[in-house]
């Protein structure tokens, strides 16, 4: 209600908040006595649900911006290619950017392609990842440590085998919950990983020659220094 006094848009990084105020929109706009009876409680008239766009900053960044103009701000390596050509990245959405789809409207609930297509179009290779759209157990770390780290151990696991040099995430909720659980993921699979896992608004930092430090990349809980250096080098079509 607030942002809809003095603004047409709100950007919601989060899909557990996007998926509440989207739920809440939805809900009041089919409910007239919800809203009523909400306006008795704030003391406010509610303006109507159109008024205002509630969308997470990747549909921002594909549909109103446009890919075009993210390769345009690509930055070249000594080759002469995008800084991240050959980059094998796997493209995690987890489950709540694109659920319920009747709600989010996002992209497909199942299979999205969005977070693919920006990758795509930062010169990186998606990779077919089957974990993509998976429940990471983030909700569920403080109530229930085990079953989050089978879930993020089979998200990590997938992505390895995949091939991947990094994990791209949409959700800063996965990132927590895929980054905390990391070495205990190495140490309950027996398997070390070099995955970094980063959010997506930082890869393409890194794709439009932000620094590292400028990127907030040294507070990752899981190293990227291996993935920077790449990067840096302009190796990762080498790799």
């Amino acid at each position: 209600m607030l942002a809809a006094k003095d603004y047409t848009t709100l950007t919601v990084p989060c899909p557990a908040c996007l998926s509440n105020l989207l739920r809440v929109g939805d809900e009041i706009g089919a409910h007239p006595e919800i809203k009523q009876k909400l306006e008795e409680i704030i003391k406010e008239k509610i303006p109507p649900v159109d008024r205002l766009q509630i969308k997470h900053p990747l549909d921002i960044i594909i549909n109103d911006i446009g890919l075009d103009r993210v390769r345009q701000l690509l930055t070249k390596s000594p080759s002469g290619s995008p800084s991240l050509a050959g980059l094998k990245v796997a493209a995690y959405y987890g489950c709540l950017l694109t659920r319920p789809s009747r709600i989010t409207r996002f992209d497909d609930p199942e299979n999205p392609q969005l977070l693919d297509r920006l990758v795509t179009a930062l010169g990186a290779e998606s990779l077919k990842f089957p974990c993509k759209a998976k429940c990471c157990g983030g909700t569920l770390l403080m109530t229930n440590q085990e079953l989050t780290l089978q879930m993020t151990a089979n998200i990590l696991i997938s992505a390895r085998d995949a091939g991947a040099q990094c994990i791209v995430t949409a959700c800063p909720m996965c990132q927590m919950a895929l980054e905390t659980l990391y070495a205990k993921v190495e140490v309950s699979s027996k398997v070390k990983f070099d995955l970094p896992v980063v959010y997506f608004t930082q890869l393409m930092g890194l794709a439009f020659g932000f620094s590292p430090k400028e990127l907030g990349l040294d507070k990752n809980l899981v190293s990227a220094e291996k993935l920077i250096a790449t990067v840096q080098r302009g190796e990762a079509n080498e790799q």
